[in-house]
């Protein structure tokens, strides 16, 4: 009796043990040579059952994710950046997917963090300007170790000083007292691992925690007068310029689902949310894992069955066509990486599914995620890659 006793024991234990959550560690951390691979899908069917409440034991399935686009993030020695000089410190360097080209990411990496100490050739306000950005203190990106029910918190901001002559055209004739100009930056963090199990992607299954990670972002611009100083023009700016895009606080929220054994980030999951409920939270795109790079490559140029974007990527215009709509009024709203609002539009479908042709050429170089909302159905999600 006894040993049977004992035998179901350890039965029980090993159960237990293969259903618990893991703890990821500093062993994930990238390292100068590394090049991660991941796709960017936002096939409706494959994403809808990922919001779902805190808690253990949870299984994710988006093996239905089909890849719209690929990426590969290739982590250099910094001693090869451009902007080497101004982050002497920096551990690795990194071109990231939705950023303007030729920026480059500094990042410092320590046994407990792995943090963004700023970037070269990046520009907050969109003035299409080379800038080089710094953080004080780093945005933490990632820690370790990270356990289930781990909260982080951080606020990091920056100062960037320009000429007032790289504004739009017409402030330096309005403002000629402006002597110089400067964007003030800060990035507001929450990240709580709220949730653990198992998620499913195209190739394969992975044991994962779920980082919760809300983040705020906002930007003010001030200009230095004589003889009184530095003033807030924000509002100025976006009455006379039309910079209310750029210069407010941006909400980005994301799922993470992390693995202890795999330096990608096995999902990232980019959401929308109302804090007044209404519509209720929906998926805005997944960038995901993907072990045959070539294999995702070569079938990433197939659009989704529902909705037609072309040509992708584009450089200034692009077709959009979801021929299941039928008859009847849409929304069509398109989104940056960072989840904010950068076109609207409303109107009535026709017979060939709401052929709508967009101008893009204002938008920055990057991802971009889209939704049209109907009056019947799911919403129908898109994505293209602007040039």
């Amino acid at each position: 009796m006894a040993h049977h006793y004992s035998t179901c024991l350890a039965l029980a234990l090993t159960t237990l043990t293969a259903h618990a959550q893991i703890t990821v560690t500093n062993s994930v951390f990238p390292v100068i040579g590394d090049t991660l691979y991941y796709a960017f899908g936002n096939q409706p069917n494959a994403i809808n059952a990922v919001l779902t409440p805190p808690g253990g034991g949870q299984v994710w399935d988006l093996s239905g994710l089909q890849a719209d686009s690929t990426w590969q993030a290739i982590y250099h020695d910094p001693a090869t950046g451009m902007g080497a000089a101004d982050f002497p410190g920096a551990a690795l360097m990194l071109a990231p997917a939705d950023a303007m080209p030729g920026q480059e990411d500094y990042l410092s990496v320590s046994g407990t963090q792995v943090s963004h100490m700023g970037s070269h050739g990046s520009d907050p306000i969109q003035l299409g300007s080379s800038w080089t950005v710094h953080w004080n203190p780093p945005i933490p990106e990632s820690w370790a170790p990270v356990n289930f029910f781990d909260i982080q918190q951080s606020s990091c901001s920056s100062i960037t000083h320009f000429l007032p002559d790289e504004m739009p055209p017409g402030w330096t004739d309005q403002y000629p007292t402006v002597d110089s100009m400067r964007v003030r930056g800060m990035v507001t963090t929450l990240s709580t691992v709220d949730a653990w199990g198992t998620t499913t992607i195209p190739g394969g299954s992975y044991a994962v925690l779920r980082v919760k990670r809300t983040r705020y972002t906002t930007n003010w611009l001030d200009a230095k007068v004589n003889p009184i100083g530095w003033i807030d023009v924000t509002d100025m700016a976006i009455a006379q310029f039309g910079m209310g895009a750029v210069l407010t606080t941006d909400t980005n929220r994301t799922f993470h689902f992390i693995n202890d054994q795999s330096k990608e980030t096995i999902a990232i999951v980019t959401y929308y949310e109302d804090v007044l409920g209404n519509p209720p939270p929906y998926v805005l795109n997944v960038q995901y894992k993907v072990a045959d790079f070539a294999t995702a490559t070569g079938s990433a140029s197939a659009t989704a069955d529902r909705v037609r974007v072309y040509p992708n990527p584009a450089t200034d215009r692009i077709q959009i066509q979801a021929p299941c709509l039928g008859h009847g009024m849409v929304e069509l709203f398109v989104v940056d990486a960072l989840g904010r609002q950068v076109m609207h539009r409303r109107g009535a479908t026709g017979a060939d599914g709401f052929p709508l042709e967009l101008d893009i050429t204002s938008l920055e170089a990057g991802m971009y995620g889209g939704l049209i909302n109907r009056d019947t159905g799911d919403p129908l999600p898109f994505q293209f890659v602007k040039r």
